[in-house]
């Protein structure tokens, strides 16, 4: 690219054009070891305060959420207090990743957000949360994918992805890290579920698999390290998450469990 070229670009896409491939994570650099995802800045307390929770739980990474779109109502962001918790994250030697929840019909605003704020806050990676508004809506999956090229970006969606075949995951496939959710919220899954959820995805094509597992009132502590120990179990997983922050910050119970579970070879 000539001079010309580079100063027509602004400055948060010059910026994610220059760390996408590599400075800031590009290429499919996973997360290593147990993280969790923090649903909203308001559940956090102050970032001293968040700190002192990943300490206790053994947690090395975190997904700060810049934007949850809505079909038919206001999206709710919150990229611009993300930054303060960013920083201290970082100082702190805590690994920041970033989330959103994206809407097909808002796919581009939603990929120029979280390019801008990964280049602006100097996060690890992304990850996009797609679900249900997302079936049938296949052109726009490439596309939100396509944005993505050169990033180092992680699918979130279903944990049973066999029971959704009209979700768009070819088009998602692209992604270097996938995240199933394997929460097994009722926990009667039977004892095979997270190795069928991690086959399904690897066969699908994520060729990095890191896990989220829930953490909810719906989670016993024991419950917990039980499926986290049959997820790791299926080898090949350096790296957990639990959904969300806001349930574990609830519950001692809840976080001895992800501070008992152990993810060999993780720190390697």
């Amino acid at each position: 690219m000539n001079l010309t070229a580079l100063l027509t670009i602004g400055g948060a896409a010059l910026l994610a054009l220059v760390f996408g491939g590599g400075g800031m994570g590009g290429g499919g650099r996973a997360p290593r070891g147990k993280g969790l995802f923090l649903r909203s800045t308001g559940h956090a307390g102050s970032p001293d305060a968040l700190i002192a929770r990943c300490r206790e739980m053994g947690v090395t990474w975190v997904m700060l959420p810049v934007i949850w779109q809505k079909t038919t109502a206001a999206d709710i962001r919150y990229d611009g207090k993300i930054d303060q918790y960013a920083a201290a994250l970082k100082a702190a030697g805590i690994t920041v990743w970033i989330w959103g929840w994206p809407e097909p019909s808002k796919h581009a605003a939603f990929s120029s957000l979280m390019l801008a704020t990964r280049a602006r806050i100097g996060a690890a990676g992304i990850c996009i949360n797609a679900e249900k508004p997302w079936f049938g809506h296949n052109a726009e999956a490439a596309d939100l994918a396509a944005a993505m090229r050169g990033q180092n970006w992680a699918l979130s969606s279903y944990g049973g992805a066999y029971n959704f075949p009209s979700f768009p995951w070819a088009e998602f496939s692209s992604a270097p890290i996938g995240m199933p959710q394997i929460y097994d919220t009722k926990h009667n899954l039977g004892d095979g579920y997270p190795a069928k959820s991690v086959k399904k995805w690897r066969s699908l094509g994520f060729k990095t698999i890191a896990p989220t597992l829930g953490a909810s009132s719906a989670h016993s502590p024991a419950q917990m390290v039980d499926i986290a120990e049959r997820t790791i179990a299926v080898g090949g997983i350096g790296a957990l998450s639990w959904w969300d922050f806001y349930h574990l910050n609830q519950s001692s119970g809840r976080r001895g469990a992800v501070a008992a579970v152990t993810i060999p070879g993780a720190e390697a």
